[in-house]
């Protein structure tokens, strides 16, 4: 009782139709590739693998989940928040004539004071996802207990629909304080997920206590702003300090290693 009771205070925050409860993120991660793109068997060997397209900087737990699904599904990884190169790669999977791309991946949101550094892409990235018919997966590990107005996450604080973002995964073992992970979407998507995930069917459970600790911190963080006001506070203090510090520093030594790209270039 006490894991529905937190998955459906995730699905409701979410506004998403389900949510399903996981004992950590890399579970949640490498659960999720393996269940969408399962194994092409012999009976099927005309069918077509997608593409799992995966920001440069993704956790190592959905690169290792795609690599696994690799007869499945091809992966093609995109600069880091490089919008402009994540359209070429998508470009490139669709010139080669796929039935469509299963699924285009965010990165983990991570998190910067200012938000809208990091919120502005994922929103485009959900427009582009719409435009090549592609599912939008998002893994809000860092967004989750610190940004929206309730630390529901990135998904929140953009207003996100679900048909935007099919897929969202979240972890409790960063601003929450727990542990554990969950993905949000469908109904249809976790019904899925129930009977074909491995590691959610045949791994334990989340203990109840667990749940219970996870559902106050997550309550708490929903009455209590004034933590996420110091922490936004706290991070634009170490960002301006640092860049005084250092700034002129590392403009620097970006002009110089630029410099030298040139140089070799023409040689």
């Amino acid at each position: 009782l006490q894991s529905l009771a937190l998955e459906a205070y995730i699905a409701d925050g979410l506004n998403r139709e389900a949510a399903l409860l996981f004992n950590s993120g890399f579970a949640a991660n490498q659960a999720l590739c393996m269940a969408l793109f399962p194994h092409i068997s012999h009976s099927n060997e005309g069918a077509r693998a997608g593409y799992i397209i995966a920001d440069k900087l993704m956790h190592a737990s959905f690169l290792e989940g795609a690599q696994c699904v690799s007869e499945s599904a091809r992966l093609r990884r995109f600069k880091h928040n490089d919008l402009a190169h994540l359209e070429s790669v998508i470009n490139s999977a669709c010139d080669k004539r796929v039935d469509r791309i299963d699924t285009a991946y965010a990165a983990n949101t991570g998190y910067r004071a200012n938000q809208r550094d990091i919120l502005a892409p994922s929103k485009t990235i959900a427009e582009l996802a719409a435009k090549y018919d592609a599912w939008f997966m998002l893994d809000d590990a860092h967004g989750m207990g610190v940004l929206g107005d309730n630390g529901f996450g990135t998904v929140e604080a953009l207003n996100l629909s679900q048909q935007q973002v099919p897929i969202v995964m979240g972890t409790f073992g960063k601003a929450v304080g727990t542990a554990g992970a969950f993905i949000a979407g469908s109904q249809t998507l976790i019904d899925y997920l129930v009977n074909f995930s491995k590691h959610y069917v045949y791994s334990t459970a989340m203990p109840p206590a667990q749940a219970v600790a996870t559902l106050y911190s997550l309550t708490h963080i929903a009455s209590d702003k004034g933590r996420r006001e110091i922490l936004n506070s706290n991070i634009a203090y170490f960002r301006e300090s640092f860049h005084k510090r250092f700034g002129q520093t590392l403009q620097s030594h970006q002009e110089r290693s630029q410099s030298i790209s040139c140089t070799e270039k023409k040689r």
